[in-house]
This record gives structure tokens, C-alpha cells and sequence, in this order.
């Protein structure tokens, strides 16, 4: 075991452990903004352009219902495998720098087209994705300039040695075979174990999502949530609608839909009232549609006093939305019919202003406190009530 060999290793090793960390990193901020949505804490949440969050709440964040990172996991994985059982002698292979070369050179493509979604599709720079290019690469040059001398060499040995080996060590055999099989099998376990839904949707916070539902599709108490973006009270409504969700998460539907105190789209609005509130209606629906609605509705009610276009572009990309998928939805005549599709069914069911829910069929107009919202839930689930609730606060009633 040389010097030059030795420190070779040890320059791999610190790349390979490097990736092996950045993986790490992002797969738990993954997790974290599938759980919590994307208004998680993250040292690398910098800007709108530098934004790890953004990055891992798009529909790039998944390919082929695994996460990207959990790739990136499992492929510093193999490297360390590689590089430690030969540079010890603990398996037959020795020609370790022609096989980390090779995975280097593997990786290339990969890196590019991970870089160009984030930097292009996406918009924004993922800082801890950068270091895993960076570790890449820096194998990938590192070995070439160590072995400028044999590249030949470098290119043949590993695959030689390895493809040689194969046949003649049951051990080896038996190890890629099951290597084999794991890899194959986690396009089919993978997914329900973290939650993923087809299309490669998430749970928001935790629950069950479809379109602009919420929680168990077949829970004993149905809640549907007429609301609107720029009414003071929808925000403090639906922050009690969630916490009730989660409270209950097995017995509880929440079914958004759409009420904008917006004359542009709302015929029982006779003047200026909620201007942005149908823009923002449409965005949320065409949000649904890339599965994608919580997080844009919750950015959404938490920047209510910005809700012009080129504030909910912002929060479009910061959900993960693909922009161009999205301007289109919001563009089609369908998008505003679903709209008003709502607003005549609350309007003919008794919504004449925001907020406004149904639940079990059973109109509450006004914001009431979590308590009331629980004493109600007990209630249909035969539970002993909670204390007195405090009266409402007023609704937006219609101008």
C-alpha cells in the first residue's frame, strides 16, 4: 500500500462521504417538507433563486415513485462499499479507482440533466444538490489527473476484474444478485412506505391528499370549506380547519372550495370588493390539478394582502409548481367555469359571504374558535363535549 494510493483513497473517501452527507441532508429535508409542507427551516432556504425547499417540493423531486435523494443515498452507498472492501483486501476486487471512475462517469449525465431542472425548469439553486455535483466531479477530474498516465488502464481494469470475478466467487455472485433484487423491488415498496401517492403527490402535513381534499376520503364527518383568499376571517377559519384536521386525522374530509368576494368572476358581487381573490381561486385549482394545492393555499392565506400575479408566481414556484403547466391551466376557459361552479352551488346552498362551511350537510357561516369546531366533531362521533366555546367573530359578509 503506497502513499500515493493511500492518499488517492482518502481524497475519494472524503468525496464519496461528502455526497453520502449532502444525500442525507436533502433526503431528511425532503421528508420534512412532505410532512410539514414548505414552510419548513433550512439553512439553505436563502431566496426565491436559492432555495433547497423549492427544489424538493417540485414534481421533480421523485422519479419513479423514489426520491431523488434516496438515489443519491444509495449510490454513495456503493461507492464506499466499493472503495473500502478493496482498499482493505476484504473481497477480490482490487481495482477500486477503476470502478469509482466508472460510477464518476455515470454520474455526469445524471448531474447535468438534476442541474439543468433546478437551474432552468425549476428556477431555483439547490446549495447541498450543488455539493453532490461537486463531489462527482471532483472524482471524476481527481482520477483522471492520478491516472493521466494510464487512462487506458483506468477505463478497463475495474470492469475486467469485476466481470471476471463474477462467476468464479459465489460470495460476489449471491451480494449483486440481492443488490439486484433490493434495487428492483423499491419502485414498488417505496412509495407507500414514505407516502407517495400516484403522480408522485405527497401527504400534506401529514394527512391524505386529493386535489383539494384533505384527510380521510371515507371519515364519518365530511367538511366542505366555501372561502376566499383576501377575507380576513377564511385565514383564520381554515388555520382552525387544519388543526382540527390533524386533531382528528381518521375522522375528519376537508374539501376546499371556492367563494372569491370578487365581482370579476362572482355574479352576486355587485362592486369592488376582493379584487385578486378569483385570480388566486384559479391559481388554486390549476395547483389541484398538479397536486400541488395545500402547499399553494396555504402560502396563499398566509400572504393575503399579496395575492397580485406576480406575488403568486412566487408562491407558485415555491411550491414546486411547473410554471408553465400552471399559466396554462389558469388561461383555459374551464379553469374560471370550475370556479363559478362553486360559487353557484354555495350560493344556492346558502353561501352569501366567507367563510362558510358545510359540515355533515350542516351550514356554520363565521369564524368560530378550534373548541366550538370540536364540540361539533364530538358531537356526530358521540364524544362528551369540551367546555362552552367563545361566541364567533363576524364573517365577510357580501358587499
Amino acid at each position: 500500500m503506497t502513499d500515493k494510493s493511500t492518499k488517492r483513497f482518502i481524497v475519494i473517501l472524503a468525496c464519496l462521504l461528502l455526497g453520502f452527507l449532502a444525500s442525507a441532508y436533502t433526503f431528511h429535508l425532503f421528508m420534512q417538507v412532505q410532512e410539514h409542507g414548505p414552510n419548513v427551516d433550512s439553512f439553505c432556504a436563502i431566496s426565491e433563486k436559492v432555495n433547497c425547499i423549492t427544489v424538493e417540493t417540485s414534481e421533480y423531486a421523485v422519479t419513479l415513485g423514489v426520491p431523488i435523494a434516496m438515489y443519491g443515498l444509495e449510490y454513495y452507498s456503493i461507492g464506499l462499499i466499493i472503495l473500502l472492501l478493496s482498499f482493505f483486501g476484504i473481497w477480490p476486487l482490487r481495482r477500486w479507482q477503476s470502478l469509482i471512475f466508472w460510477m464518476a462517469v455515470i454520474s455526469v449525465p445524471v448531474i447535468t440533466i438534476l442541474a439543468y431542472l433546478a437551474f432552468v425548469v425549476i428556477g431555483s439553486i439547490c446549495i447541498v444538490c450543488c455539493v453532490v455535483y461537486l463531489a462527482n466531479l471532483t472524482m471524476l477530474i481527481y482520477l483522471l489527473a492520478a491516472n493521466r498516465g494510464r487512462l487506458r488502464e483506468l477505463a478497463v481494469e475495474g470492469p475486467t476484474e469485476f466481470f471476471g470475478a463474477l462467476p468464479q466467487t459465489r460470495g460476489l455472485l449471491i451480494a449483486v444478485i440481492l443488490f439486484a433484487a433490493a434495487a428492483l423491488s423499491q419502485f414498488f415498496w417505496m412509495s407507500p412506505v414514505l407516502g407517495i401517492t400516484d403522480g408522485g403527490s405527497f401527504n400534506f402535513q401529514g394527512l391524505p391528499v386529493s386535489g383539494r381534499s384533505l384527510g380521510n376520503p371515507d371519515a364519518p364527518i365530511q367538511i366542505e370549506e366555501f372561502t376566499d383568499y383576501q377575507c380576513p376571517y377564511c385565514d383564520k377559519a381554515h388555520k382552525v380547519m387544519m388543526e382540527l384536521v390533524q386533531k382528528y386525522p381518521d375522522k375528519i374530509h376537508l374539501t376546499h372550495r371556492d367563494y372569491p368576494l370578487d365581482h370579476n368572476c362572482n355574479p352576486y358581487i355587485p362592486r369592488p370588493f376582493h379584487p385578486d381573490a378569483c385570480r388566486a381561486a384559479k391559481y388554486g385549482r390549476c395547483a389541484a390539478a398538479q397536486n400541488r394545492f395545500w402547499q399553494l393555499d396555504d402560502k396563499m392565506f398566509h400572504n393575503r394582502s399579496r395575492l397580485q400575479k406576480r406575488h403568486i408566481v412566487v408562491y407558485a414556484r415555491e411550491s414546486g409548481l411547473n410554471m408553465s403547466k400552471l399559466e396554462e391551466c389558469v388561461a383555459e376557459p374551464a379553469t374560471l367555469d370550475a370556479v363559478l361552479k362553486d360559487i353557484h352551488e354555495g350560493h344556492n346552498r346558502g353561501v352569501n359571504g366567507t367563510p362558510a362551511c358545510f359540515i355533515n350537510g350542516e351550514l356554520v357561516f363565521g369564524y368560530y374558535p378550534l373548541e366550538f369546531w370540536e364540540n361539533k366533531v364530538r358531537k356526530i362521533l358521540g364524544l362528551e363535549p369540551l367546555a362552552t366555546p367563545t361566541p364567533a367573530a363576524p364573517a365577510e359578509a357580501t358587499p
